[in-house]
């Protein structure tokens, strides 16, 4: 029976991380259409919840799961270049392929400049696709839409995701990680300077604001969730108490209701991550990041070529098209890259660089290490 997040991580049942991730995904570019199709409105959860855009909750959830699987890899590899490889492989070669698509084949396409090819194209690419800074455009690319001239709003997030890591390798590295006491003790630490000084999280941050800063908090959310699987009871009467509790500070001042919705959604996000008769989902593939790259500049080419389309038509049409890239990436890019974990690993321990990092894993046996890890941690 399953009572736990230890005990789901340690069913045989499976869990629905990648159907959640793509289902966030596409709330990205729903989210977003509105602001990019420039026809005003908001999207359902924010005209009816009046907190958050759909897109940001999204966002939220990618950083929830990140913080809980990627903390669990840390612990399973207990190698830090083993670590990195995996994530760098996880990250990098989509991430390439995008920005370089875009630079290299959709601006010179849509850029209405007669000099495009200056040193802003190669720029961009350099800065992007090394995913350490992020810059928005390209010579005349997208002017003459709502959203001028932003060709992959989104990049941000990869950003803050890869300090993240380095983060998490760090208190690895400084044995915290590996200490349940310890982590739990940074961890309020964490969220005292969240609510108190949360210019303290700068170094961390591509841009200063709250919802950038409640990201860094997530993510070690869900590392917090990892590390105290054992202590997480998984019970519906829960979470209907945290919805009311949430509920109950809507309308009160940011960091009263903050509190209800930091509560909610990670809590949320595990019930929804080991629900029952989903997880066949993961034998396609996980094509979450795949649609995530490619969400908002499909949308801004959408309305280039249609500008008057409505929002709910450029969420149908860049969501058909997303997918279809994203589906492409995984098997062509993302997956091919994921294979090279096991020779790369087998070089570093050669080298005496790290212990061998176990071979070539699939989405699906990284998820079956979060449950071993699990299991030792707690």
């Amino acid at each position: 029976m399953v009572t736990t997040l230890a005990d789901a991580f340690r069913s045989r049942g499976g869990n629905n991380f990648n159907l959640i991730r793509l289902i966030a995904a596409l709330s990205v570019i729903y989210g977003h259409s509105y602001v990019i199709a420039g026809h005003g409105g908001a999207d359902i959860v924010l005209s009816t919840v009046g907190f958050r855009f759909v897109g940001g909750i999204a966002v939220d959830m990618f950083f929830i799961i990140s913080g809980l699987l990627v903390t669990t890899s840390m612990l399973g590899r207990a190698s830090v270049p083993g670590f990195l490889v995996a994530r760098a492989l996880r990250i990098y070669p989509a991430l390439i392929i995008c920005v370089a698509l875009s630079a290299f084949v959709l601006g010179p396409l849509i850029t209405t400049s007669p000099n495009y090819w200056t040193t802003l194209p190669f720029s961009y690419f350099f800065h992007n696709a090394s995913a350490m800074d992020y810059t928005l455009y390209l010579p005349e690319v997208f002017e003459a839409i709502p959203q001028k001239g932003a060709v992959n709003g989104p990049l941000w997030s990869i950003v803050m995701e890869v300090r993240l890591y380095i983060v998490t390798a760090g208190i690895f590295l400084l044995g915290i990680l590996q200490r349940r006491h310890m982590f739990n003790a940074l961890f309020l630490f964490l969220i005292v300077v969240y609510f108190l000084k949360p210019q303290m999280t700068m170094p961390l941050l591509p841009w200063d604001s709250p919802f950038h800063r409640g990201l860094v908090l997530l993510y070690f959310t869900g590392a917090f969730y990892a590390l105290n699987a054992k202590l997480v009871p998984l019970n519906p009467l829960i979470l209907m108490g945290l919805l009311y509790f949430a509920a109950s500070l809507h309308d009160g001042p940011e960091p009263r209701y903050l509190i209800g919705y930091y509560l909610l959604l990670p809590y949320l996000v595990m019930m929804m991550a080991f629900a029952p008769g989903l997880s066949w989902f993961n034998q396609l593939g996980d094509y979450s990041y795949g649609v995530y790259l490619y969400g908002w500049p499909v949308s801004q080419t959408v309305v280039q070529f249609w500008p008057d389309m409505s929002a709910l038509e450029n969420t149908a049409w860049s969501c058909a098209i997303s997918l279809t890239l994203a589906i492409a990436s995984w098997h062509l890019v993302e997956k091919r890259a994921l294979r090279l974990k096991k020779p790369i690993g087998a070089a570093l321990y050669r080298f005496g660089r790290a212990p061998l990092i176990g071979g070539c894993r699939s989405q699906q046996e990284e998820q079956r290490l979060a449950a071993e890890t699990v299991k030792e941690t707690n």
